[in-house]
This record gives structure tokens, C-alpha cells and sequence, in this order.
């Protein structure tokens, strides 16, 4: 389990746990919106259920309140410190209990801080998200300098080739690996006693390459000779650079044992001169070439052109050059009838006098007979094509390198084929291909070959038609690509031609941005399994058709989607004629209401309103009057609606008096107003309407807070209800209103209910000609919250002067008149006027009183008074503590931007020439922030952390230099992807850098299939679950290269590591080269 959320990442994931769950909710909200949203916050009620979610999810940080019902803060504390898997989980106690012995057990029992919630909470959410940052910060460089060490040892360690790490002023062996051990045959303790002399044979040597060292970063020596424990002597290469590592410089050099390589190369030479006995008896035409006097021009026009020299090159006369230097100095048996009766000088000759004639036509030919030594290329296969005599020949031609003329590039070894008549077939068969396919692409529709599965296997068409991209579907299902419907479509179409080998037709639709699209495929048998299903958009036939539906049904519609319901009643309620959208409204047809008559209708209407809309409907027949009513009535399906009913009219017709109307659905409306209405309801503020007289003329609120019910007060002034002086002081406002331009007045009065004092704050709007709004709000609370605090300080005084957290209380209400000051005199830049100023700046901290300072800091200081603390931090001599100004000028501008909570870092210098680093924490409390005259300062002694950092810093250069001095690939996987690489990886792969391979899959640098035939996907998973199971794997794999999909065989070794608490694996590439 990790704890620590080690991510590269500004997140922060924290549990806060605390039995009351307002008080979490409102946590989460302020620490959330204050932190940017960089603190990702859980909350937990039950202190019970604590270690259950932390095994469900990874915490930076644990905030627990102390006083819970189940299990306290305290108690949980010690579990967590008590656990071993949990040990190692920040904790933060933020709690109200403010006792000292409290907060001096928490951090007696592993607390990380301990924080009181005290009374003015936002700044105790200043502080706490502060601390959470400061602990997080802590635990995460912790976690960072010990993850750097583990992986500076795995690949230390794990490396195939020996590490040496030589202290420089000694010369003796600082660390070595166990490879190392295995090369010299020393074990390390041994290793660690000698001198760089006792495994060198050539001293001379190796002190030139330590003196160059100073001057390079990376030194490379190809060969060198080392003795081993036995005194045997062999042959390394090593490369070494140096760093610097807790003020000491050491060199890491990499050997690697080449005794092999030489050996093989010897081999590999003698495996050539063997090549050339048997060069007389290859069947092809096979050539030997001196090319050196060509590769001496070619370096020549590169340094005069580095950025054009492929096209100076090719310039005719150049190119002539180059040609002329070019001899075949050997021809095998199968060549000779090229060369027939002529000598080798003739035959060169001629060769050089026909170049003349085929270079303009020949170009491409021409480059590629010269590019392996234009670009160094060491084996080259290319097919080419030469035209001669208006005859076009076409070659294949193999080149080659020998490995002992590789440095030089002086003799080339050439096979040449003449491919001709394969070329014809090939172009032949192509060319009936591409006749097919225009044939195909001339047609309108789109032809789709399907296998049994509904699998695409080819396309032919018009892309334009397709519903998604053809490379998209190729190889997919119908069912992975069109319309679920469509797809089912499809599939038994499939199964219903290969079933009756006949023809099958079928229609469907398709949505595309522009709209519908219709189609009309056609499907046959073509091929064991498979069907061609041709596909034709007949969007045009098909939107014609429905245009003459849609124009016929259009009429009728119309009624129908009018909004209001039309109807036409008798005097007795019977309905004789209702618009067909009554269906939508009501849940009945019109045949249905015309036939249930008034019944259908009245019978339905809500009990509370049935009287009411009964009396409305009669007036409107018997006096006319207009019929306009809002009630409910029950739908078919039981639901109750709103309707707003209207009739402004009737008329006799028939001998029967009808009228006309017509109704709405207000159900949302009406929904909306209830809402309303209960969210005034639910407001704690009490509303008042009264006029200039301060009458009242309407109520709403909260009735409980009220000096006396609404019945004896509505109608009645304030004079008539409340004391004098209280109703005075609403007369006043209310003149103050509309004599002043102010849009709003507040004042704040207090009423005796109860024997007990009850706060209130007032504010007035005008609400009308001669007439007030007044918006009344109980403040009780807070006003006794604020008499509470004085009686709380002296409980802050107990425990910060107890607090193991150094910590002092500030008054800056001096250095804040002063700024002003400077602000009135037209000071702008303050921060340069300071800096230049430094007399003054001195007089200005100078008025800084330090009101109270706890015991705590003045241990940190090594001090016994206030006196010596004051001396240190603000009486100081600027010259032997110059790094206080700009931390002072620093405090000053936040002051004057009125910056409520400052962080920064500080460097002490103590007694006794130590030094300290700190953060300190300034958060100013509410009630003193219009002077700050009240500043509370903590000082968070981090000397350690930044000692941790700069060893963090040490021990990431140390890993960054062994890691990128191994030539090998190396790297370290999650599973099957790469976490972490070395640059030789990078070049190996073709990348520019590390970040274009990290978070990829190691599949992703494969072919399909490797030589064996195995997929390249099962090989590796294979290879990496038997290393999962601790079985070191060591095997050829096949990849390819990023920039040119080249193809390269490469050894890999597999092995698990473990690395923090996570299981990984540890990766070496070496590419497999002939050489080695």
C-alpha cells in the first residue's frame, strides 16, 4: 500500500474525517474553492470505517477531527502510527477540543501538526491548508529521495556491465556493482580497498584520462587494457563521466569486456577471407570494387557542401569524378562475359565513356550505384532500373562491405541481377488491377465485400456516400460500425444469401450531419463465405416520396400542434367539439370526451376547485361575464394538471347557446410557483412592507423570530409595536431612504424576548411610491459568537504559549500607517523605493511589536526571552544578515496589497553561526484586518526537507549519469509499458527524446510476428509473466525503429524489481550485432 500519492502531479488527495457532517460538507467546499481545486478532498463520518477506505484508495493526508463518538483522534492516531502498512500516513489533527495536553499527545503519538479550530475558522482554513501542503511536501521529498536511491541501485545493480565509481581526490573505489565483481573476481568489500592502479596495465594511460576528465563531460575509450584478481589481462572499453556527490567529485566509469568482440571480429575475418576463395564460384555476376579515390571525393564535396553535398553530388561533372575513381578491381566467373576479351584497366574505361550517355536518362540508377558510401551504408539491396538504347533494363543489385574495409569504405563487393522480364509479369498484373479498379471506381454505387461474420474485407466507391471513413471499417463488423438496427439488417441479409445463393434486396437509412441518407443495397454470393453487397444512395427518390406524404398530412397537423386546446361546450358542460391535441394534454381522444360528455370533464376537476370554476362557467352564459379561471384536473393515466381556462364569448346556434374557448397546460408554471413560494418560506429573513409613516402593511418570514404575531402588529406603525427607540430608528432610515440617493440603509437594533437579549440587522429598500421594503435578519448568534471570543482568548493563550509548534503574534499596525503614508506621498513602485531606501525600510521594521512569542520558538532560536527574539528578527545588523531585507520588503508589499495570509521561506543564521531554514506562515484574523494589529506568525522548521531536497537533487544527478552513460537500452516497465528509459534506448528505438517512448507499450516497437513465427504481442507477454513469476529471462526479440520502420534483432533481459511498494520490471536491450 502507498500511501503517498507520488504522481507527478500538484493534486493533493485527502480523507478528512469528522463525526459532524456540516462541518465536513463545509470543509470540502472552503478547502477545495481556496486551494484552486488542487486539493482533491473525501470525507468520512465514521472513525470506525477509517481503515477500510484507506485500503481502498491511496491518501496524501489524513485531517482527523479529535472528539468522535466511536473512536477519538487520538485513538485512531495511534493505530495508524501502531500499523505498519499505515505507519507511514500523514496526520493532520484539526479539531475545537483546545486543551494543551491534547495537542501535546497528538504530536507525542506521531501527529504530523496539530491544528485548533479556534473561533475565527477561516483563518484556521488559511493555516490548515498551508500545513497540508507543508507536511504533503515533506512526506512527498521524502518518498522522491528514497525512490531515487532504489532506482540509482536497480540500475547499478541489475547492469550487465561493470560500474565503477572512483573518488577523485583518492583515487581509491567509491562503490562498484556486482557485475564489476564478477569481471575483476574481487568481492566488493575488497574492491572498495583498492587503488585505481591495481586493475590498470597501462597507469600512463589511465592518468591522462583522468586529468581530461576535469575539461569533458563524457569521456570514451575504445581500448584498454585491466587486470583482473588473478592477474589475467584483458581488453575493456569503458566510458566515464564525473559528478559531484555530498561536496566530493567522483568519475562513473562503464567497462565493458571486449575480449569476446575481438575475438569474433577475428573470426568474422577470417570467415571473409574464406568469401573471397569461394567469389570465383557465385552463380550471379558478382563484382569487387576500389572505391577509395571515390570516397576521398565524395568526403571532399561533403565538407565544401555539409548541408547540399547529395545534390553536388550528382552533378554531371561530379558525378563523372566520382565514377572515374570507382574500379572494379576483381570479376567472378559468372561477370567475365561482361567483360569479355578486355582487360580490367579497358573494361573500366568503357564502362566510365557509357556512363556519359545514360546519365540524364538514368538519374535514380546513377544515385543508387554510389549512395552505401555517400551515407556510410554498410549492406544494400535496392532494385533500380537503367535505360539503354531505348531499351529499359531493370536490376537487381546486392551490395556489401566487407568488415575489415569498413572504416575506410575502400572496397566495395557488388552482386548484380538482371530482373527484367520478373519486372514485365509484375507491371503486367498491376496494370490489370488498376484497369479493374477504374472500371469499379466509374460506377455510382458502393461495393462492399462482407464475409459470413459481417466482417469488411474491401471496399470500392465513392468515399463521399460512406457513413465513417473506409479505413475505419476495413477488418471491423458491421456491428462495430453502422447503426445497431442497420447492423442486424445487414446480418440477415448475409445469412439469407449464402443460405439461398440467390439475390438479396433490402432498404435502410443512415444519419449524417447533413441529414438523413437513404440506400438500397443489393447482395450476392462472391467467394466461399463471402457476399459483395452493392450499395446505392437513393436519398433523392426516397426524400421526393415522403415530400408528397408530409405536403398531404400537413393541414391536419397544424391543429394539432397549436399549443392551446380549442373546444366548443354547451350551457350544460357537454362538449361538442375539442382539437385533437387535447390527447397530449389531457390523456384523452376527442371521441373519447365528446362521447363521455360533461362528466368527462367536470367530474374531473380537482374537489378544491370544482365549485369555483362551476359558478365561473354559469355567469358566463348567464350575464355574460368573461370565463377565465386557473384549476386542476386529473389526466387519464391519474396524474393532477394545471389548466388556465378562458371563454370570452357565447352564441345560440341551432337553438343551442355554445361557447367558444380555449385552454393551456400551466402544470410547470404552476409547479414553479409553489417552489417559489416555499423557498421564500424556507429564507431565515423576515420581510416587512410599510409605508413612509412606518405602518405595516404585510408580513413574510420566519414567524419564530418575531416580536409578537402578525395579527396584533399588521396595520399598526412601529411606535404602536416597538420601543421607542427602536421604532425611531426605522423612522429615521426611512426618511434617510428617500431624502438621501442611496439605493439602501442598514442599521442594527437589539429586542429584550424572554428575559434574554435578541440581536437584529435591518436593511431598507424603496418598494414603491411612498412605500419600504424592510429585510430583518436575527444576528444573534453571531453577535454572541463575538462577545465568546474574548472569553475564548485566554484559552488561545494557554495553548499557544504550550503549542510544541514554534509560533509568535505580531502587531503591524505601525508598518501599515507607515505604508499608507508612503502612498500618500505618491510612493508607486514600493518595492524599489524600499530597496533604495534602506533607512527608512530599517525604521519600518523597527516598528514592528512583537506582542507574544511561545517557548517553542525560542527554542528553535536557542533564545530565553522575547528580547533575544526581537534582536535576531527585527533589531538585526543588515550587513551580517542581509537575507532579511528582501524577506521584509517582501512582507511590507503583501501588507500593503492587503494580503491576509503570507507563506514563505527563510534562512536563519542562529548562534553559533548555524543555520536554519523555516516556512513561515503570517495569517492576520478577521477582526484585525482593516490594521493589522494582530498577526499571527508560525515557523515550520523544514532545515531537514531542504537538506533531503539537495540530496534528492545529488542522488537524481548520480542516476541520470550511470543510467545514460550504459550504452545498453535500458529500462523499467509496468507490465508491458515503459515507465522510465535511458537516452541509448531513445537512439535505439529512432526517438528524439524520452517522452515520445514513456507510457508506450514495448509491443509498439515491434513487427507483427517475430523470426520463429510467434506473434510479437503473445512473445512478450509470455516473457513477462515468467519474469513476473521470478524466472530472469534472457531472449532474442525482433523491432523496428520509429523514423523509418527499419527492422533490428536485439537481445532482451527481463527481471523483476521492486521499486517503492510497486512490482516492476527491470528491462537491458542490447542490439544483436554480428560484431559481438
Amino acid at each position: 500500500m502507498i500511501f503517498l500519492n507520488s504522481a507527478k502531479t500538484d493534486f493533493i488527495r485527502i480523507l478528512l474525517l469528522d463525526d459532524n457532517e456540516s462541518f465536513l460538507d463545509l470543509t470540502k467546499i472552503y478547502l477545495t474553492k481556496e486551494s484552486q481545486e488542487r486539493l482533491i478532498i473525501d470525507t468520512l463520518a465514521d472513525s470506525t470505517k477509517l481503515f477500510d477506505v484507506i485500503n481502498e484508495r491511496e491518501y496524501d493526508v489524513l485531517i482527523s477531527d479529535y472528539e468522535m463518538p466511536e473512536k477519538n483522534g487520538l485513538e485512531i492516531l495511534a493505530e495508524i502510527r501502531k500499523n505498519p502498512i499505515y505507519s507511514g500516513l500523514p496526520v493532520i489533527i484539526f479539531t475545537g477540543r483546545g486543551r494543551e495536553e491534547v495537542c501535546i499527545e497528538a504530536l507525542n503519538l506521531g501527529a504530523d501538526y496539530y491544528i485548533n479550530k479556534g473561533t475565527d475558522i477561516k483563518s484556521r482554513y488559511k493555516e490548515l491548508i498551508h500545513t497540508i501542503y507543508s507536511v504533503v511536501n515533506k512526506k512527498r521529498t521524502e518518498q522522491a529521495l528514497k525512490e531515487s536511491e532504489e532506482k540509482y541501485r536497480l540500475i547499478f545493480e541489475n547492469n550487465e556491465d561493470a560500474i565503477l565509481i572512483l573518488d577523485l581526490e583518492t583515487k581509491r573505489f567509491f562503490d562498484v556493482n556486482p557485475a564489476a565483481e564478477r569481471m575483476y573476481g574481487y568481492i566488493r568489500e575488497d574492491f572498495l580497498k583498492l587503488h585505481v592502479k591495481d586493475i590498470t596495465v597501462e597507469m600512463d594511460k589511465t592518468s591522462e584520462v583522468l586529468n581530461k576528465i576535469k575539461d569533458e563531460k563524457i569521456v570514451i575509450v575504445p581500448h584498454r587494457l585491466n587486470r583482473k584478481k588473478d592477474g589475467s589481462v584483458f581488453t575493456v572499453e569503458f566510458k566515464s563521466s564525473s559528478f559531484r556527490y555530498k561536496n566530493r567529485n567522483y568519475l562513473a566509469t562503464i567497462v565493458r569486456d571486449i575480449s569476446d568482440k575481438i575475438q569474433k571480429e577475428l573470426q568474422l575475418k577470417e570467415s571473409e577471407e574464406k568469401f573471397r576463395e569461394l567469389f570465383e564460384d557465385i552463380p550471379t555476376p558478382s563484382y569487387e570494387w576500389d572505391v577509395s579515390g571515390a570516397k576521398s571525393f565524395i568526403e571532399k564535396i561533403k565538407k565544401q557542401f555539409p548541408e547540399t553535398y547529395k545534390t553536388e553530388i550528382m552533378k554531371l561533372s561530379n558525378y563523372y569524378e566520382i565514377n572515374k575513381r570507382m574500379k572494379i578491381s576483381r570479376v567472378n566467373k559468372a561477370g567475365m562475359f561482361r567483360v569479355g576479351n578486355r582487360t580490367l584497366d579497358e573494361f573500366n574505361k568503357d564502362r566510365y565513356e557509357s556512363l556519359k550517355g545514360l546519365f540524364n536518362e538514368n538519374k535514380k540508377y546513377a544515385y543508387d550505384m554510389i549512395r552505401y558510401f555517400v551515407e556510410n551504408i554498410i549492406t544494400q539491396e535496392f532494385e533500380t532500373e537503367l535505360k539503354d538504347k531505348n531499351k529499359i533494363i531493370y536490376l537487381r543489385v546486392s551490395i556489401f562491405i566487407p568488415q575489415a574495409n569498413r572504416d575506410k569504405f575502400d572496397v566495395v563487393w557488388m552482386r548484380i541481377n538482371d530482373i527484367t522480364q520478373t519486372v514485365i509479369e509484375r507491371k503486367r498484373v498491376a496494370e490489370s488491377e488498376r484497369k479493374s479498379k477504374a472500371i469499379l471506381k466509374a460506377l455510382p454505387d458502393l461495393l462492399f465485400q462482407l464475409d459470413k461474420n459481417g466482417k469488411h474485407l474491401s471496399f470500392q466507391g465513392s468515399k463521399k456516400d460512406l457513413f465513417i471513413k473506409s479505413e475505419l471499417f476495413i477488418g471491423k463488423t458491421v456491428s462495430e460500425t453502422l447503426p445497431e438496427h442497420v447492423a442486424e439488417i445487414y446480418m440477415y441479409n448475409i445469412e439469407k444469401t449464402l443460405r439461398s445463393k440467390e439475390t438479396s434486396s433490402f432498404e435502410y437509412s443512415l444519419p449524417f450531419k447533413t441529414g438523413i441518407r437513404y440506400y438500397e443495397a443489393r447482395m450476392v454470393e462472391n467467394g466461399v463465405d463471402q457476399v459483395l453487397t452493392i450499395v446505392r444512395n437513393v436519398t433523392e427518390q426516397t426524400k421526393t416520396k415522403n415530400a408528397l406524404i408530409e405536403s398531404e398530412s400537413k393541414y391536419h397537423n397544424l391543429i394539432d400542434n397549436i399549443p392551446a386546446v380549442s373546444w366548443i361546450s354547451d350551457e350544460s358542460g357537454k362538449t361538442i367539439f375539442i382539437s385533437s391535441n387535447v390527447y397530449q394534454v389531457y390523456g384523452y381522444s376527442e371521441q373519447e370526451i365528446i362521447k363521455g360528455g360533461e362528466e368527462l370533464w367536470f367530474g374531473r376537476i380537482h374537489p378544491d376547485d370544482l365549485e369555483s370554476v362551476t359558478n365561473r362557467y354559469q355567469l358566463l352564459f348567464e350575464n355574460k361575464d368573461e370565463f377565465n379561471i386557473e384549476y386542476r384536473i386529473q389526466r387519464k393515466d391519474g396524474k393532477w394538471i394545471w389548466l388556465h381556462d378562458k371563454a370570452i364569448s357565447t352564441e345560440l346556434k341551432g337553438g343551442i347557446n355554445i361557447a367558444y374557448g380555449v385552454f393551456m397546460d400551466i402544470t410547470d408554471r404552476k409547479h414553479a410557483e409553489i417552489q417559489n413560494e416555499a423557498m421564500l418560506s424556507a429564507i431565515p429573513d423576515m420581510f416587512f412592507r410599510m409605508d413612509r409613516d412606518t405602518k405595516i402593511i404585510s408580513f413574510r418570514g420566519a414567524e419564530e423570530s418575531l416580536y409578537l404575531p402578525p395579527d396584533e402588529f399588521l396595520g399598526k406603525t412601529c411606535f404602536d409595536v416597538l420601543p421607542k427607540d427602536v421604532a425611531s430608528m426605522f423612522k429615521e432610515n426611512i426618511e434617510y431612504l428617500f431624502e438621501s440617493e442611496n439605493e439602501i440603509t442598514k442599521f442594527e437594533y437589539s429586542l429584550s424576548l424572554k428575559d434574554q437579549p435578541h440581536y437584529y440587522e435591518a436593511r431598507m429598500v424603496i418598494n414603491g411610491i411612498e412605500e419600504v421594503l424592510a429585510i430583518v435578519r436575527d444576528i444573534t448568534d453571531r453577535i454572541m459568537d463575538k462577545k465568546e471570543l474574548k472569553k475564548s482568548e485566554w484559552k488561545l493563550k494557554s495553548l499557544f504559549e504550550q503549542s510544541p509548534i514554534a509560533q509568535s503574534i505580531r502587531d503591524y499596525s505601525g508598518v501599515k500607517s507607515h505604508l499608507n503614508t508612503l502612498r500618500n506621498k505618491g510612493i508607486v513602485n514600493l518595492k524599489e523605493y524600499l530597496e533604495n531606501n534602506q533607512d527608512e525600510l530599517l525604521s519600518i521594521i523597527r516598528k514592528i511589536k512583537v506582542i507574544n512569542v511561545n517557548q517553542a520558538t525560542l527554542d528553535e532560536i536557542e533564545g530565553k526571552s522575547i528580547e533575544e527574539f526581537e534582536k535576531l528578527t527585527i533589531y538585526f545588523d543588515p550587513k551580517s544578515q542581509p537575507y532579511l531585507i528582501p524577506v521584509y520588503i517582501q512582507i511590507f508589499l503583501g501588507i500593503d496589497e492587503n494580503k491576509f495570509e503570507q507563506s514563505f521561506l527563510l534562512n536563519l543564521k542562529i548562534k553559533n553561526g548555524l543555520e536554519k531554514t523555516f516556512n513561515i506562515i503570517q495569517i492576520v484574523p478577521e477582526e484585525y484586518r482593516e490594521n493589522y494589529a494582530w498577526v499571527w506568525v508560525k515557523y515550520l522548521n523544514i532545515t531537514e526537507l531542504e537538506k533531503s531536497k539537495k540530496t534528492l537533487a545529488e542522488n537524481e544527478n548520480k542516476y541520470n549519469i550511470i543510467f545514460d552513460l550504459v550504452d545498453d537500452g535500458v529500462c523499467i516497465l509496468d507490465k508491458d509499458v515503459i515507465i522510465d528509459c535511458n537516452n541509448a534506448m531513445v537512439r535505439l528505438f529512432g526517438h528524439k527524446s524520452k517522452e515520445t517512448i514513456i507510457g508506450k507499450s514495448i509491443i509498439e516497437f515491434a513487427p507483427k510476428t517475430q523470426p520463429d513465427g510467434q506473434y510479437s504481442f503473445a512473445k512478450i507477454v509470455e516473457k513477462i509473466s515468467q519474469a513476473f513469476f521470478g524466472e530472469e529471462q534472457k531472449f532474442l526479440f525482433r523491432h523496428k525503429k520509429a523514423v523509418n520502420q527499419k527492422i533490428f534483432d536485439a537481445e532482451i533481459k527481463l527481471k523483476t524489481i521492486k521499486l517503492g511498494n510497486n512490482d516492476l520490471l527491470f528491462g537491458v536491450i542490447r542490439p544483436y550485432d554480428f560484431k559481438y
